[in-house]
């Protein structure tokens, strides 16, 4: 009876050990691996699809303009859900007109430095993958603005403003790639709030849609 107890015992302890040693192991396994929700830089890539919206004659021959987008940014956690993202972005925004009977189209290129500031949602599928939806403002520094058609190219550096702000919705989806990388993808549209024509009485506003896909970097 006294050896079967003693084995009983030795068993127990046994077991737990094992209990504890892979709990341990399980939590070793969450801090080292990559979970998306470190501090992390995202470098991104993408078209742009952009319009300005004007409430002068201009509007019946206004059209979109296709530009670049290429941006570095920070996602910085809060909380698991929660994160502010911010960073340095190249936006090459702008419209087309197209006047009937007209010899060449006429493209207007405004070209940006900007800096969002979002408050993101992250939602969590799972350890590896996970969706997210921010909103928030941003801020523009006008790097070259210009009227161009098929003959001529014009400055519009003393017609147009050099700064811009406006609201930024976007949404994304990261999924993880290595222990320190992951694949990011994603898009955003942006709503200008100012008038970015310093002259005259035309009305410009700068609209934009842009998709990207990059890479995050865990920090």
């Amino acid at each position: 009876m006294k050896k079967i107890l003693g084995t009983l015992i030795l068993f127990g302890a046994l077991t737990a050990n094992a209990q504890v040693t892979s709990v341990h192991s399980h939590k070793a396994n969450q801090a080292t691996g990559n979970d998306l929700s470190a501090t992390e830089l995202q470098f991104s890539v993408g078209p742009g699809f952009t319009s300005a919206s004007n409430g002068d004659k201009l509007s019946t021959y206004a059209g979109s303009k296709t530009g670049l987008s290429l941006a570095a940014d920070i996602n910085l956690p809060l909380t698991r859900e929660f994160s502010i993202l911010t960073g340095l972005e190249y936006v090459q925004k702008g419209m087309s007109i197209d006047v009937p009977n007209a010899n060449s189209n006429t493209t207007i290129s405004m070209n940006y430095f900007e800096v969002p500031v979002l408050a993101q949602y992250n939602y969590f599928i799972n350890r590896s993958n996970k969706l997210t939806a921010g909103l928030g403002p941003y801020f523009a520094f006008a790097v070259s603005r210009s009227a161009s058609n098929d003959t001529q190219s014009q400055d519009l550096s003393s017609s147009t403003s050099s700064f811009d702000m406006g609201a930024r919705m976007a949404i994304g989806y990261e999924t993880v790639i290595t222990h320190d990388l992951s694949f990011v993808g994603g898009m955003h549209y942006d709503l200008g709030f100012l008038n970015t024509a310093s002259q005259g009485d035309t009305t410009l506003a700068n609209r934009a849609f842009v998709a990207n896909v990059g890479v995050g970097v865990k920090l």
